[in-house]
C-alpha cells in the first residue's frame, strides 16, 4: 500500500472527542500497522536496511510508523527518519516525548514527558525544526488514546447542568465519593468515579443492563403472578428499604426515589438485583424537567421528581432549612403502590392511575393556610384495592403499609415511628421483613392475583369522598367502608312528642342515607317541650367514646389537661410556696438539641423522672453515659440512638411541654462507682422532687400508703419488699442498692433506722423472710468493697416472702438476739442509709441453740434460702420470736433463724441458711452468743 494511500486511510479512522481534538482509538493500530502495509511503505520511501527497520516497527514502533506516515507530503517522504528514531532508541514506549536542546548550536536530546526532565537522551539524528515540530507538538496525539488492555466494561456517564448551584453541588459530592462507595448495602448503587473537563461535570456508574424498575415492570408482564418472580420481587423490596436505612442512619436523605431510580441489574436466570441510584444527586437525571433548582434552600439535597414529592416540600417550597428524612418514605410508599398496581392489574393499568394523578396529595387553600390530603383518586384506589384483597395476602400486608404507615401527610418533627405520622425506613424494612417471613408460614400467601383494573369503582368510590366545603372547596374525608358500629357504649333511645301527643321512638340510622320523600312536617304550633334537669341519664357512660391515638396531639392535649387539674385541684400534688425541689447532679434537656447538662449550670427547673427496668441487654445495646463519652453526650445525643422506651419518654416530655427528664442509665456515669453509689443514695430525692414521674405512683408516697394500711406498717413494708424481691435486675447486685431510695424514704416515715431492708422497729419480724416457692434462692456475688450481711435477702437472688404470723399474738425475743442498730444507737447515732455498709451493720449477735431434729425432720421443717450442702450437726438456730402462750394456741412455735458457721477466721462468725417455726421441744438450750455475718 502507498504512503499517500494508507494516510488517507488513517486520517478517515479518526475518531472525535468532547473538545473537538481527532484521534484514532487503540483498536485501529492492528488494523493498518500489518506486515504487508510496513513492507508496502518502506518500499514505497526506499528506506535502505528495511527488513530490520520492519521488524523494529512490527514489535516496537508502530505508532511511530503511522506518525511518519501522516507527517509524509508529496515528494517529501518522513519514512526513513525511522532510522533516527531506532538509533536513539526512541519507541512507542517512550511517547509521548519532547525535544530539548542547551542552547544554540547544541545538539538536542530527547525526553518522555512521562518521566523527569532530567532524565533525557542525546538525539541521534539531523532533524529539522519543522520535523520536530510535526513529532512532538502535533502528531504523537494522535495515536495517544489511552487503551484499557482488557475487556471493556458498559459504564453510565451522568452528566450535570451548567449553572452555578449545581456545580457547587457536584463539588460537593465528588468531595463525598469516598464516602459514598462506603455504603454496605449492596441495594445502593456506588459511583466509580467523578471527573470534571473544563466546565462538564460528570460521574460514572456502573451500567445497569436491565433498565430501571419500570423496564422490569414492562418487561415482566406475564410473569408477575409466578411465585419465584413475587419472592425474588419481595426480596428486592426488602433490600431496598434496607439501603433507605443506612442512609437515613447516615442522616442522608435520597430526594428522588422513583421507579427510574431504582435500577434493575440482570443477572443470568434468577433475577439479577435492584439498585438504588442517583444517591442524593438529584441534579444528573437523564429527564430532568421536573427537578426543580430550588433558590434559597438551605440543603443541598435538591428536590426530586414532583409526581413522587411529599406534600410538605409545596407547604416548604420558599422556606430555608432541611428536609426531613420522611421525604424518602412518602416517595417509597407511592413506588410501593404503583408496584401493587403492576403486581394486582398489570402493567397498563399504571398509566391509567398516573393520567389520572400528577401527584400522589392535593393542596386545599384554606383562608389562613394551606391543608394537604392524599389524592382523592389515590385514596379511593386503595380502599377499591383494599377490597379486593381479602383474607390474609402479601398483598394485603403491602397496600395497608402503604395505605396506613407511608402515604401520610403527617410528618414526626424527631423522625420517630409513631400512630398517625409517617414511618421510619427502620419499621418499613422490619415490616417487609415480617411479610418475607409470613410468605414461609402461611399457604397461599403469595398467590398471584389478577384482576381488571376497576376504574369505574374508583370513580364511584371517589365521588362518594369528595364533598363540598363552605367557601367552595372539595376536601376528601377518610371515612370507613362501612359504617361502624359502637358496641361499647350504651345506647338510649331518644324520645319526641308530636304535635297530637303521640309518643315516637327515634333510631338513628347508621349512614343516614333514607327517602326523604318519605318525610312528613306537622305544623302544630301548640308543642311544646320541657327538659327537667340537667344530668345524663342513669347508667350513660361517660368520657370520650374512642381511645385517642397515643402520642397523638389529641392525647398529650388530654393528658395536660389532666395534669393541670392534678396541681390545682390535688392538695398532695400542689408544691408549697416557695419550696423549690432539689435538682438531680444532671439532667437530659430536651430542647432543639438533647443533651445532657449539668443542673448546676442551670436554673430550677420542673422535671420528669423516668423509671424503667433494663432488662437482659448486651453492653453494645446499653444506652449509658460513661467517662468515655459524658463529653460528647453533653454536646449532643441523637435521637435515633436511644433505645425505644427512651424515644417515647423523649417523646412524652415534649408532648406535655417539659424541658428536662432524668433517666438513671443517662444521668449516672455507669462506671464511676463513686458517683454511683453518690447517685444511688439520692434517688428519693430525684423523684420525690420530680414534677412528674413516669411509670411512678402516688407523689405522696408512703404516707398516703400508711393510711391505707393503718396501723400495719410493717404489713406495708412486707407488701413492698415481696413485690420488689420479684423484680429482675440486669446486674444481680443492683438489687440492694435501687432500692435505697425506697428504703430512705420508708425510714423517714416510720422515724426509725433502717439497713438492708430491715427498720429497727420492725427488725426480728424483718428477720423473719424465706424464699417464696420451690425454686431455691442465689447468693449474689458481690463486686469488692461492698458487703451485704447473710441474714438480709438483699444477699440473695428470687423472690421472697415473709413467714405468716399475726404480730398481736407473738412474743419477740429481744433477749436472744441484738440488732445492729442497738450497737449504733450506743456508740452515737448514724444514719445508716447515708452511709456505706460497714463492719458493724452487718453484724447480728444472737444466742446459738442446737436443733434437736433428725435429717428427715430438717428437710421437711426446715425452709432453707438455698441449695447447699451442710454439715447438721453444726447447724444451729437463733430464737427470734415466740408464740404467746395466753391466746391458747394449741401448738405454740418458737421462730427461729438457722445459721451454719461459716469457714473464715472470725472466731463465731455464722451466717443465716434459713428460717423454721419449731416446737418448743426441736430447740436445745442456751448456747453461747455468736456473730452472724
Amino acid at each position: 500500500m502507498l504512503i499517500k494511500e494508507l494516510s488517507d486511510k488513517v486520517d478517515g479512522a479518526y475518531e472525535t472527542n468532547h473538545k473537538n481534538f481527532r484521534f484514532l482509538p487503540c483498536d485501529q493500530l492492528a488494523v493498518f500497522v500489518t506486515p504487508e502495509n510496513v513492507d508496502d511503505v518502506l518500499e514505497d520511501a526506499g528506506v535502505p536496511d528495511a527488513k530490520h527497520l520492519a521488524k523494529f516497527v512490527l514489535k516496537d514502533a508502530k505508532k511511530l510508523f503511522l506518525i511518519l506516515v501522516m507527517m509524509t507530503e508529496v515528494e517529501n517522504e518522513k519514512i526513513s527518519l525511522l532510522a533516527d528514531l531506532k538509533r536513539s532508541n526512541i519507541s512507542d514506549a517512550s511517547l509521548p516525548i519532547q525535544f530539548v536542546s542547551d542552547g544554540v548550536g547544541c545538539p538536542y536530546y530527547w525526553s518522555s514527558l512521562e518521566r523527569s526532565p532530567e532524565e533525557k537522551s542525546e538525539f541521534l539524528g539531523n532533524w529539522d525544526r519543522t520535523d520536530r515540530a510535526l513529532l512532538a507538538d502535533t502528531y504523537q496525539w494522535h495515536f495517544l488514546a489511552p487503551n484499557a488492555n482488557g475487556e471493556g466494561i458498559a459504564i453510565a456517564i451522568k452528566k450535570a447542568r451548567h449553572d452555578d448551584e449545581l456545580a457547587e453541588f457536584f463539588d460537593k459530592e465528588a468531595s463525598n465519593l469516598h464516602k459514598l462507595q462506603q455504603y454496605k448495602s449492596p441495594h445502593l448503587i456506588k459511583p466509580i468515579a467523578a471527573y470534571q473537563i473544563d466546565q462538564d461535570r460528570c460521574l460514572i456508574f456502573p451500567w445497569a443492563n436491565g433498565g430501571n424498575l419500570r423496564d422490569y415492570w414492562k418487561g415482566n408482564k406475564d410473569q408477575r403472578g409466578e411465585l419465584s418472580s413475587l419472592q425474588w420481587l419481595l426480596g428486592q423490596l426488602k433490600g431496598i428499604c434496607s439501603a433507605i436505612q443506612e442512609l437515613h442512619v447516615e442522616n442522608t436523605r435520597h430526594g428522588d426515589l422513583k421507579p427510574e431510580n431504582i435500577l434493575w441489574f440482570k443477572d443470568g436466570n434468577d433475577g439479577g438485583f435492584l439498585q438504588i441510584a442517583d444517591l442524593g444527586l438529584a441534579t444528573f437525571h437523564e429527564k430532568d424537567k421536573h427537578t426543580k433548582n430550588r433558590k434559597g434552600m438551605g440543603t443541598f439535597a435538591l428536590s426530586g421528581t414532583s409526581r413522587y414529592e411529599p406534600p410538605e416540600i409545596d407547604e416548604k417550597r420558599n422556606t430555608v432549612g432541611p428536609w426531613s428524612r420522611q421525604y424518602d418514605m412518602w416517595s417509597m410508599g407511592c413506588v410501593l403502590l404503583e408496584t401493587l398496581l403492576w403486581l394486582i392489574y398489570g402493567y397498563e393499568s399504571i398509566g391509567v392511575f398516573q393520567d389520572a394523578t400528577t401527584h400522589f396529595w392535593v393542596c386545599h387553600d384554606r383562608p389562613d393556610r394551606k391543608e394537604y390530603f392524599v389524592h382523592p383518586y389515590v385514596d379511593s384506589c386503595m380502599r377499591v384495592m383494599k377490597t379486593n384483597l381479602q383474607g390474609q395476602s402479601a398483598y394485603r400486608d403491602l397496600l395497608l403499609l402503604v395505605q396506613e404507615r407511608l402515604l401520610v401527610v403527617a410528618v414526626s418533627e424527631t423522625y420517630g415511628s409513631f400512630p398517625d405520622y409517617r414511618e421510619t425506613a427502620e419499621t418499613l424494612h422490619t415490616a417487609v421483613e415480617e411479610i418475607i417471613e409470613k410468605s414461609r408460614t402461611i399457604e397461599n400467601y403469595l398467590a398471584p392475583v389478577a384482576l381488571e383494573y376497576p376504574a369505574d369503582r374508583i370513580r364511584e368510590q371517589q365521588q362518594q369522598n369528595v364533598v363540598y366545603q363552605a367557601g367552595g372547596n372539595l376536601a376528601a374525608p377518610r371515612r370507613d367502608d362501612v359504617p361502624r358500629s359502637s358496641p361499647i357504649l350504651a345506647t338510649h333511645d331518644a324520645p319526641s312528642i308530636d304535635g297530637n301527643g303521640g309518643l315516637k321512638v327515634l333510631v338513628r340510622a347508621p349512614t343516614g342515607d333514607f327517602n326523604s320523600s318519605s318525610l312528613s312536617t306537622n305544623a302544630s304550633a301548640n308543642t311544646k317541650h320541657q327538659q327537667i334537669g340537667s344530668d345524663p341519664p342513669e347508667g350513660a357512660q361517660l368520657g370520650l367514646p374512642k381511645l385517642l391515638e397515643p402520642a397523638s396531639p389529641d392525647q398529650f392535649t388530654l393528658l395536660k389537661q389532666w395534669v393541670k387539674v392534678c396541681d390545682l385541684s390535688h392538695e398532695m400534688c400542689r408544691r408549697k410556696d416557695g419550696d423549690v425541689p432539689t435538682m438531680p447532679t444532671r439532667l437530659i434537656e430536651i430542647g432543639n438539641t438533647i443533651r445532657l447538662v449539668d443542673s448546676a449550670r442551670i436554673d430550677p427547673a420542673p422535671y420528669i423522672a423516668l423509671s424503667h427496668c433494663w432488662g437482659p441487654l448486651k453492653d453494645n445495646a446499653k444506652f449509658c453515659t460513661f467517662k468515655y463519652n459524658i463529653d460528647q453526650l453533653r454536646r449532643s445525643i441523637e435521637f435515633e440512638r436511644l433505645p425505644l422506651t427512651f424515644k417515647d419518654a423523649v417523646s412524652v416530655v415534649r408532648g406535655l411541654g417539659f424541658r428536662y427528664i432524668w433517666i438513671d442509665s443517662l444521668c449516672i456515669i455507669q462506671d464511676d462507682q463513686g458517683d454511683w453509689e453518690y447517685e444511688a443514695a439520692r434517688m428519693e430525692q430525684v423523684f420525690s422532687g420530680a414534677s412528674k414521674a413516669a411509670f411512678l405512683g402516688d407523689a405522696n408516697f408512703p404516707e398516703s400508703a400508711l393510711e391505707y394500711y393503718r396501723d400495719g406498717r410493717q404489713v406495708l413494708v412486707q407488701d413492698l419488699y415481696e413485690r420488689y424481691s420479684a423484680l429482675a435486675f440486669t446486674t444481680a447486685s443492683d438489687r440492694s442498692v435501687a432500692i435505697l431510695g425506697l428504703q430512705k424514704r420508708l425510714e423517714r416515715a416510720f422515724q426509725t433506722q433502717a439497713a438492708f431492708g430491715l427498720f429497727a422497729v420492725y427488725f426480728g419480724r424483718g428477720l423473719l423472710w424465706q424464699r417464696r416457692g420451690i425454686k431455691p434462692m442465689r447468693r449474689i456475688a458481690w463486686p469488692p468493697g461492698r458487703r451485704v450481711p447473710s441474714w438480709s435477702w438483699f444477699s440473695k437472688e428470687g423472690p421472697i416472702k415473709y413467714m405468716s404470723l399475726q404480730f398481736e399474738k407473738i412474743d419477740w425475743a429481744a433477749k436472744q438476739f441484738r440488732s445492729p442498730f442497738q450497737r449504733q444507737a450506743a456508740v452515737g447515732f448514724k444514719k445508716p442509709s447515708d452511709a456505706r455498709e460497714d463492719r458493724d451493720l452487718t453484724a447480728l449477735r444472737g444466742r446459738a441453740r442446737i436443733l434437736r431434729l433428725t435429717k428427715l425432720e430438717m428437710l421437711v421443717g426446715i425452709r432453707f434460702d438455698a441449695e447447699e450442702e451442710f454439715d447438721i450437726d453444726r447447724l444451729r438456730c437463733v430464737v427470734i420470736g415466740r408464740d404467746k402462750a395466753d391466746h391458747g394456741t394449741d401448738d405454740p412455735k418458737q421462730h427461729v433463724l438457722v445459721v451454719h458457721p461459716l469457714d473464715s477466721l472470725e472466731k463465731g462468725a455464722y451466717e443465716r441458711v434459713g428460717v423454721a417455726s419449731l416446737r418448743p421441744e426441736h430447740v436445745g438450750d442456751e448456747g453461747p452468743w455468736i456473730i452472724i455475718r
